[in-house]
């Protein structure tokens, strides 16, 4: 289905990422609002009038306004959702939509959190959402193709510390010069800057979700010092990750 045809958004009420533990349960009654999906790691499964419908790295979901479903947690992960309204939709059940190219699909929804969550200026919110409802539908384009292998290969060490633009290029089999030109005009920003912008949003998540110290959320999203690791934090997210971590415990 082309979600994006046909529909008008009405307001986009929330842009969130959601962490999910193995084993978690969650039961929702009459959703007050239509939500999409996506996933950073982790797998989690709805069930709605006896139907099962799975959410993980691969497959984007949309959930329907006014259901009742439960929630289970299959893998610990994160969920970046979001939670919208809009004219002319008439979705009535959960439905999977695979993704030709995750990555692309994140990297849309973090322009989208960012005009929410930073800028709050609602018509750049609503055109980002349009752009990641048409992402999320929309097939990879042919002239990225070289491009995919070296993808997957950094969507599989994304957080290794040790992860160098040479070895993503290798993956490809294409040089570091092409792989960095490929990737600023597919993404918009270079490799380097989209692992940061990744790690940033994952020790986001980590530190909101876990009581880990803040020198471990560091080293597992990819952090090998914590100092470089406060500092580039700060930068974008406009507080140190011990500030941050405050904060978040009291949203």
């Amino acid at each position: 289905m082309r979600i994006s045809d046909g529909i008008t958004l009405l307001e986009v009420n929330e842009v969130v990422t959601v962490f999910s533990s193995r084993g978690r349960f969650f039961h929702m009654d009459n959703r007050p609002c239509y939500g999409l999906s996506l996933c950073r790691g982790g797998k989690i499964t709805y069930v709605h009038n006896g139907n099962t419908c799975v959410s993980d790295p691969s497959c984007a979901v949309l959930l329907p306004m006014g259901a009742t479903y439960d929630l289970h947690g299959n893998a610990t992960g994160a969920f970046p959702l979001v939670n919208f309204t809009a004219d002319g939709f008439g979705l009535r059940e959960f439905v999977a939509l695979p993704l030709s190219n995750p990555g692309l699909c994140l990297h849309a929804y973090e322009s989208l959190f960012h005009a929410y969550a930073y800028e709050k200026n609602r018509l750049k919110v609503m055109r980002c959402a349009y752009e990641l409802l048409e992402q999320v539908q929309s097939g990879a384009d042919d002239r990225f193709d070289i491009l995919r292998p070296a993808e997957l290969f950094l969507n599989g060490h994304m957080f290794d510390a040790d992860l160098r633009n040479d070895d993503i290029a290798a993956a490809a089999g294409i040089s570091e010069v092409y792989l960095r030109r490929l990737f600023v005009k597919k993404y918009g920003i270079t490799p380097h800057k989209y692992i940061l912008r990744a790690r940033i949003e994952k020790a986001k998540e980590e530190l909101s979700g876990t009581r880990d110290s803040v020198g471990t959320v560091a080293a597992r999203c990819g952090f090998p010092d914590m100092f470089h690791f406060c500092r580039v934090f700060r930068e974008p997210v406009g507080s140190t990750p011990t500030g941050y971590r405050r904060f978040a415990g009291k949203i």
